[in-house]
């Protein structure tokens, strides 16, 4: 079979790394054992994917020995796989030895990160020390897991589906039946959209939904009003989705493969001096803390209290972050006024890997000093 993968285009290299990743947004790929099972030469390998990061298909976020850590980008992804698609090309399947990415070949030398109750019981410890109280955690071990799947595909394709995602918000207070057109829509949001209707109805949150063909071509659903499906829906899945891309950088950056890590999503705490409050995910990475609120609203009159928070809780610029799904004006210089890092949810990836990299050099630096 591999021998029949030699000399195929770029474009199968890119469902060659889908495959191979297994639906990871990024990982680690062995350049030497990739090259081998698809009986190419290294340098044509590494010329494929030069090219496709000169597409803007796909970013490398570091090298090593051990290979290149890199990230499939998804909306342009998207983008020029339906292009290929509407033009005839092939879509290219391959079945690759689990040996290729990152965790498959030996355990010990490639294991990721893990979840540790001790990390998660000194986190605990950590927040009584700063004077604040834990009050309750969610307990979410018995959320549909395609809740999380849900959540990724709004943090991928939210500009896609945004004008129905709107639509259906503005009928959650009184749950009634709304109709949305999509007459002239671009064949891709019209997917993405149906797409997203159906996750939805498999997870229960719509509670009627039809999709009308042509000459109608709309959307007539009800969503249904349960507290998970309404919680989720106003703002919820950002909290999921940046938890579930945390958990991912975590296990698969160089930085933090031998580093155990643990968090706690949405606890309620009283902060020193009987205030309540709730935080969107606080993390424990090696020996640093870090704390990410999600927003997918209005967010400015919130910045004076978060940063007096991130004071409270011992944090800076770099372990407190603000994630946005709005775009944040460059001219506003957030970050610079507030003891935050905002950014928007675009950049939030590589907002995160800069800071969570940098803290940890500074950390070795601070226990070299000691």
């Amino acid at each position: 079979m591999m021998s029949s993968l030699h000399g195929f285009a770029p474009l199968g290299m890119l469902f060659v790394l889908m495959d191979v990743l297994k639906g990871r947004e990024e990982g680690l790929i062995h350049i030497n054992q990739l090259a081998q099972a698809l009986s190419i030469g290294k340098p044509s390998l590494l010329a494929q994917l030069e090219n496709l990061e000169a597409a803007g298909l796909l970013r490398t976020l570091s090298s090593s020995r051990m290979g290149r850590h890199i990230e499939l980008l998804s909306p342009n992804m998207v983008r020029h796989v339906e292009e290929a698609l509407d033009e005839g090309s092939a879509v290219f399947p391959s079945v690759l030895s689990s040996t290729i990415v990152m965790g498959g070949a030996d355990p010990e030398q490639e294991a990721g990160g893990q979840f540790s109750v001790k990390k998660l019981e000194g986190l605990a410890r950590y927040l009584q020390r700063r004077g604040v109280e834990i009050v309750s955690i969610p307990d979410e071990s018995d959320l549909d897991p395609r809740v999380s799947q849900l959540a990724a595909f709004l943090g991928k394709y939210l500009s896609y589906v945004l004008p129905f995602y709107d639509t259906l918000k503005a009928t959650l207070n009184e749950g009634e039946e709304f109709s949305y057109s999509m007459a002239g829509l671009h064949s891709r949001d019209v997917t993405h959209t149906l797409n997203f209707c159906r996750m939805l109805q498999e997870v229960d949150f719509l509670a009627s939904y039809t999709y009308r063909r042509a000459p109608h071509c709309k959307i007539v659903a009800r969503v249904n009003r349960t507290p998970t499906a309404i919680n989720f829906l106003t703002g919820g899945w950002l909290e999921h989705f940046i938890r579930d891309k945390v958990v991912s950088i975590l296990t698969t950056h160089p930085a933090t493969l031998d580093l155990p890590y643990a968090f706690m999503k949405n606890p309620r705490i009283i902060l020193p001096g009987e205030e309540d409050f709730e935080l969107d995910l606080l993390l424990s990475i090696g020996e640093r803390i870090f704390w990410i609120e999600a927003k997918t609203g209005e967010y400015m009159d919130f910045l004076p209290k978060y940063s007096r928070v991130s004071k409270v809780l011992g944090l800076n610029r770099n372990t407190s972050m603000l994630v946005s799904v709005d775009t944040l004006a460059p001219a506003d210089n957030l970050s610079a006024r507030y003891e935050l890092s905002c950014c928007n949810l675009d950049e939030f990836a590589d907002v995160f890997r800069i800071n969570l990299v940098r803290e940890l050099q500074q950390g070795a630096i601070r226990r070299r000093r000691g």
